[in-house]
């Protein structure tokens, strides 16, 4: 709902004013699980990507659930990192904030880039295409999170949205990068070469 009807969407969680616990447990985790469960279940029945020879590679379920273990553990770490870089940012810019206000617009904000995660397991999909929509629904998402759950005042609130938009995008880049690292070279989805990290970046970009 927040891609569909971003307003007021934020302004009843906003009102809500959930624990982070429940924010957790009721909103991310689910969503986390699900698109997770999709992603992984698309990489193993489609095949996990084309290599450079155009075709299909197989994988394994263990190399299915092992991808998708550290794409979790990645996922959480975004959230916790967010959460606390979202913290600084907002003292930096002298806008008191809460943890549950930081926590609430980290959750939330991400979710495009864990739900673009559906088509991702496609492996006809390249994977920095899908990235690329995720990053831009988040920071789509966030334009109204930023003022109806962090409140700032009005002379630093576009500041505040640029810099949490572009703390969030980047921080799910480098999850992102560390996966596919991850799978090229623990998992052999594909050759990695001699060229190694570079390879890897030349692939995803």
């Amino acid at each position: 709902m927040l891609l569909l009807v971003p307003l007021p969407t934020w302004e009843r969680i906003a009102k809500s004013q959930w624990n982070c616990l429940v924010i957790f447990f009721v909103s991310f985790l689910p969503l986390l699980a699900l698109t997770i469960a999709i992603e992984g279940g698309g990489m193993y029945s489609l095949g996990a990507r084309f290599n450079d020879y155009g075709r299909l590679i197989k994988i394994t379920q263990q190399q299915a659930i092992q991808f998708q273990a550290v794409q979790a553990g990645l996922s959480l770490i975004i959230l916790i990192a967010g959460t606390k870089l979202i913290l600084w940012v907002c003292e930096g810019f002298h806008s008191p904030t809460t943890f549950r206000q930081a926590f609430t617009l980290a959750a939330y904000g991400i979710t495009p880039l864990l739900l673009i995660r559906v088509i991702d397991g496609h492996p006809a999909i390249p994977t920095w295409v899908c990235f690329a929509i995720g990053s831009v629904g988040t920071v789509f998402v966030l334009y109204h999170g930023i003022a109806l759950v962090l409140q700032p005042d009005t002379s630093v609130g576009f500041g505040l949205y640029l810099i949490c938009s572009l703390v969030l995008v980047l921080l799910a880049g480098l999850s992102h990068f560390i996966a596919q690292i991850f799978a090229q070279r623990k998992l052999n989805f594909a050759d990695l070469g001699p060229e190694g990290f570079l390879a890897v970046a030349g692939r995803l970009f």
